[in-house]
């Protein structure tokens, strides 16, 4: 079968053997499994698409991402965690996510019919020991899109099977390399050979576990250092992988040196408008809420779960204001969102 190849909605180009769009996969899994889960999926979807183009404003975030740690194995360049200065500037006052905050988040969630949640941000998720739980408790209070990124470092064939049975919906791993030697450039701390013998066996475990779910994506962010990897990263996990995304780079912070490639910088579109904070909150481990998942969202604090509902947070002044400014394509009247769309 020939691949498909997209735009994805959450940036680069997606190629896959299996489907047009994961998204569609994922809606027909419901479709053979559960009639109710099926309409509360398409409607999240159907008004998701609207966010995108400023058609609906949702009156509670249709998408949640809770980066539960600032913490990760590994220290990339092209990331704030590579950075110590910057990371112990952004440190949050809590390390980790307690189990009832997030339990918080998840309920409220449940409450406004929230179906969608990402179980990081900046960070590598498998370092909290209780991630398949909170992933399990999720589903069980009704998000249907689960996602998950990762460096698959830490993978076990224990807390593989664990996750693969949690009700997660999409599982990514970041790899950016097809040898040990570029590998070892961008993946600072990592090993490819152990992460790509981990994302293996995650989906030879799920076929064995009988499981349609969760998709398992493989990603590249093409950078100076890789590109030259980039059809041989496509050629071996577009058989294997579900999907395959390759991604471009973006800098985690201003005075970051620039990976990109000279030819891959685009021009900034005229009247551009983001539509992050119209459709998505990131939560962080003390609480506190941003508008988006740019590395620059750090330095936009909306206000913190443990003072206000997200139902408040969302309907406030402050962030119907940065939604407004977006829709009237005024991004550069918000210094951060400028800095931010200038990088990307």
């Amino acid at each position: 079968m020939k691949s498909s190849y997209h735009t994805s909605s959450s940036g680069g180009k997606t190629s896959s053997q299996k489907f047009d769009d994961p998204v569609d996969y994922i809606k027909k899994v419901y479709q053979e499994t559960s009639e109710s889960d099926t309409k509360k999926f398409q409607k999240y979807r159907k008004e998701w698409d609207l966010t995108k183009t400023f058609e609906f404003e949702p009156t509670f975030p249709l998408y949640i991402l809770t980066e539960m740690t600032f913490t990760c194995n590994y220290r990339c360049p092209q990331c704030i965690l590579g950075d110590n200065s910057i990371q112990k500037d952004l440190l949050p006052k809590n390390s980790t996510m307690s189990f009832e905050l997030f339990k918080k988040i998840i309920d409220e969630g449940e409450k406004h019919q929230c179906r969608s949640l990402c179980v990081n941000n900046t960070n590598e998720p498998l370092l909290l020991k209780d991630l398949p739980e909170r992933i399990v408790y999720a589903r069980e209070h009704g998000f249907l899109d689960i996602l998950m990124n990762t460096n698959g470092e830490l993978f076990t064939e224990e807390n593989s099977i664990k996750i693969l049975k949690s009700g997660l919906t999409r599982l990514m791993v970041s790899i950016d390399a097809h040898s040990s030697d570029t590998f070892s450039k961008i993946r600072v701390g990592g090993n490819y050979e152990t992460v790509k013998k981990n994302t293996l066996r995650l989906i030879e475990l799920r076929e064995k576990m009988g499981l349609k779910l969760p998709l398992i994506r493989t990603s590249f962010v093409l950078q100076r250092d890789n590109i030259h990897e980039k059809e041989d990263f496509k050629e071996f996990w577009q058989n294997k992988a579900d999907y395959v995304h390759i991604q471009e780079f973006a800098k985690p912070y201003e005075t970051a040196e620039d990976f990109r490639i000279e030819n891959h910088k685009p021009e900034i579109v005229k009247n551009f408008r983001c539509d992050q904070p119209w459709n998505r909150v990131m939560i962080r481990a003390d609480g506190s809420v941003h508008p988006c998942c740019s590395f620059y969202t750090y330095y936009l604090h909306m206000g913190n779960v443990n003072e206000s509902s997200i139902h408040e947070i969302w309907n406030s002044n402050k962030f119907k204001e940065l939604r407004k400014l977006h829709f009237e394509g005024r991004y550069n009247d918000n210094p951060t969102c400028q800095k931010c769309i200038n990088s990307y």
